[in-house]
């Protein structure tokens, strides 16, 4: 029998511009059998930041606190002001090694939505564009990078 060794993947969105920037994201809705997320509800992910020049290191993720963050549970939707060189941790999965396929990853991926505004334009992202658009640079992160 084979075993497959599972590890944590961070989905980081990284400001690698000079500005500040708004991250909007949207989380799917909860599955048939799971209830609407409500007002007192926390997110399935906290949203956690670090420097990009950490993120390759062992060292923790700061979680934000609630008044560094808006959360509005009607709309499924997470608004959060990343600083330069700063990276947002806007997703986690248990992955497996070996290979996995398109649909089990789009069916793990919490996030349907996706906006960035800073001063060098904006970038929205609907759907699986929103997955698809992480790129790995490793096994354990994926990054989407405003530049």
């Amino acid at each position: 029998m084979l075993a497959g060794c599972s590890y944590l993947t961070n989905f980081v969105v990284i400001n690698a511009t000079d500005r500040p920037i708004e991250i909007q994201y949207v989380i799917k809705q909860p599955g048939d059998s799971s209830p609407p997320f409500s007002v007192t509800q926390t997110l399935p992910i906290t949203p956690a930041i670090k420097s990009v020049l950490q993120l390759g290191q062992q060292t923790e993720w700061r979680e934000l606190s609630a008044a560094q963050y808006t959360f509005d549970p009607d709309n499924r939707r997470v608004g959060v002001s990343l600083m330069p060189n700063e990276a947002l941790r806007i997703d986690k999965q248990n992955l497996v090694d070996g290979k996995v396929d398109d649909a089990s990853l789009a069916a793990k991926f919490s996030i349907e939505e996706i906006n960035i505004m800073g001063g060098y334009g904006e970038i929205k992202l609907q759907g699986e564009q929103v997955r698809k658009m992480f790129v790995a640079e490793s096994r354990k992160l994926y990054t989407l990078t405003y530049k």
